[in-house]
């Protein structure tokens, strides 16, 4: 593979909102947030979406950038299903069994986007 100064720009910013995730345990990056050394990361993060939407990222940005964002989503729905099931039980009664069913399968989509993201950091680690 040959690299380009982009590519290079890229890994730069995407290794940015890696480590912003590592210490804040989410991407929910303010749009106007920078980085200690100035980078606009919720400018970039905001592009690369717009990017992703309209189809412009190449497949192995969008996966890499997916093993950020998911692990992210899944725990929000996670956290809504078990609001729904134990903060509001009589609301949810009639969809008790397939919120439990969904929550299950959550669970375990969490637990293998947590394996690929540990196995990509043990990658990027030996890399260096």
């Amino acid at each position: 593979m040959v690299w380009s100064t982009s590519n290079d720009l890229w890994e730069q910013n995407y290794a940015a909102a890696t480590q912003y995730y590592l210490e804040h345990g989410d991407l929910e990056v303010p749009i106007k947030y920078e980085t200690p050394s100035g980078f606009g990361l919720g400018v970039w993060l905001g592009a690369q979406r717009a990017a992703h939407k309209a189809g412009e990222l190449p497949q192995e940005q969008v996966e890499r950038l997916d093993a950020l964002f998911e692990p992210v989503f899944a725990r929000r729905m996670q956290e809504k299903l078990w609001q729904a099931l134990y903060y509001r039980y009589d609301f949810a009664k009639e969809y008790r069994p397939q919120l439990e069913e969904n929550l299950l399968w959550l669970d375990a989509e969490l637990k293998k986007l947590e394996g690929m993201q540990m196995r990509h950091r043990t990658i990027e680690k030996s890399d260096r």
